[in-house]
């Protein structure tokens, strides 16, 4: 599957590989927060460095991802951390972390996912 989900403690993962839908994202995001009920999770790791996807879309999809991601902020203690790989990725992931910051969202982009878990396992009982 292009994109999977899973429970990393109390963070919420998801990681996307190759090519997938933006459909394939929102579903994989809603399941991957969905466990933790209504206490939600400590944060969501969006780990995209074997995504080949980015590339693909346009600011425009980027920034309603983001947006996406931010309605769903409860469910995630609004703590978001996204893992890129290349530089236009990583570009991207910083405009979709502002994007998320202005509806909320404590958001960073990082190039290591082993990174981006301990900064969302920071203060997490």
């Amino acid at each position: 599957m292009p994109v999977t989900h899973r429970r990393a403690g109390d963070i919420a993962v998801v990681e996307a590989f190759g090519r997938y839908e933006v459909a394939d994202l929102r579903t994989a995001i809603e399941a991957a927060i969905a466990p933790f009920g209504p206490a939600g999770a400590a944060g969501l790791l969006f780990d995209l460095t074997r995504s080949d996807a980015l590339r693909h879309r346009s600011a425009d999809e980027v920034r309603a991802m983001a947006l996406f991601i931010a309605s769903r902020a409860s469910g995630f203690a609004a703590r978001l951390a996204m893992v890129t790989a290349s530089d236009v990725a990583y570009g991207l992931m910083r405009m979709g972390a502002v994007a998320a910051e202005s509806q909320g969202v404590t958001a960073r982009v990082f190039r290591d996912p082993a990174a981006a878990l301990a900064w969302l396992t920071v203060g997490t009982p």
